[in-house]
């Protein structure tokens, strides 16, 4: 057990470097290129910290383990709104950009609908199993691109207006982003790997790994970037990362996924992609209250971490404590 002990530890490590590492040369380019911070969260920082679940879906789809591919995709986006957006707010309160709040919200809350509409054949046509075939996931992966068009248009927009004639170092900058997604993807790997066995050797049941280890050991990319860009004060990537992360993990994870092979869909996580949803509008709603407009403050970060938490104790009492 100690082994996989000092694996978790190093993985945490890496995950740690890694994002530091990111963070620094997103960055830098973007400085370079007068590109959004906003942006690069949006684009390179959210594939980093989504290259986890890509690789746990990827061994789920050939194991034709659906309920690991789609827990692990349910469980991250929960986490990254309610805990990590939650803590880095705790943190350090921040503000959030008007086009976050009308334009990337709702095309993340647009995904996990269509998603549902997708995954609950059953429901519309009788006798149907529910099942995410190749021809849905490459409808996911068109919107995908549809997301990427409009990102990589706000950003010739954005240079037009923020052009800066900052020299860096070209070389550098992608050296650390092609360290931080290594270091990230191996970090995110290994951790899961370890806390998976460590809750072997501890007896708890593999329903609760999936739903919970696996979801959150794919998340500390997303939860390590964010505190390293509350560190750094860029929290535009953190938001950007945020929710570019669930709209991959939606999109392009389980398009990737399905088109390998088509994936089972077990209706009863459907309570799951509902508090996906309902974390998206509370984060919206969220961003009305408090005392500064479109800021996420202490206590609204507070009640973000204690839904999280009611979540996960949720999980414990549908499917039981072994």
């Amino acid at each position: 057990m100690w082994f996989y002990i000092i694996l978790l530890a190093a993985s945490l490590i890496l995950l740690i470097k890694g994002a530091d590492f990111l963070i620094d040369g997103a960055t830098y380019i973007a400085e370079h290129f007068g590109i959004p911070p906003l942006i690069i969260g949006l684009t390179i920082v959210a594939f980093g910290t989504s290259l986890p679940e890509l690789s746990v879906n990827v061994f789920s789809a050939l194991s034709s383990q659906g309920g690991i591919s789609f827990g692990n995709i349910f469980g991250s986006n929960i986490a990254n709104i309610l805990l990590i957006l939650g803590v880095a707010a705790f943190i350090n309160p921040f503000k959030v950009k008007s086009s976050t709040m009308w334009k990337e919200i709702p095309f993340a809350i647009l995904a996990l609908f269509i998603l549902f509409l997708m995954v609950n054949d059953s429901l519309f046509i009788q006798g149907r199993y529910n099942t995410l075939e190749r021809n849905e996931g490459l409808i996911l992966l068109a919107l995908f691109f549809v997301f990427l068009y409009y990102t990589f248009g706000v950003t010739k927009m954005e240079v037009k207006k923020t052009k800066k004639n900052i020299k860096v170092n070209k070389t550098k900058s992608a050296l650390l982003i092609i360290l931080g997604i290594i270091f990230l993807f191996i970090g995110g790997k290994y951790a899961v790997e370890s806390a998976t066995n460590l809750m072997f050797h501890l007896n708890i049941s593999g329903e609760v790994i999936g739903l919970t280890v696996i979801a959150l050991g794919t998340s500390l990319p997303e939860l390590i970037t964010s505190i390293v860009s509350i560190h750094k004060k860029n929290t535009d990537i953190l938001i950007g990362n945020i929710l570019g992360s669930n709209i991959f993990n939606i999109l392009f994870v389980l398009g990737i996924t399905s088109l390998i092979s088509p994936v089972v869909y077990n209706a009863s996580l459907n309570l799951d992609l509902i508090v996906a949803l309902v974390s998206l509008y509370l984060l919206f709603v969220v961003l009305f209250t408090g005392k500064k407009a479109r800021s996420i403050e202490k206590w609204e970060a507070l009640v973000l971490i204690i839904c999280y938490g009611l979540y996960i104790l949720s999980i414990f009492y549908r499917i039981g404590l072994p």
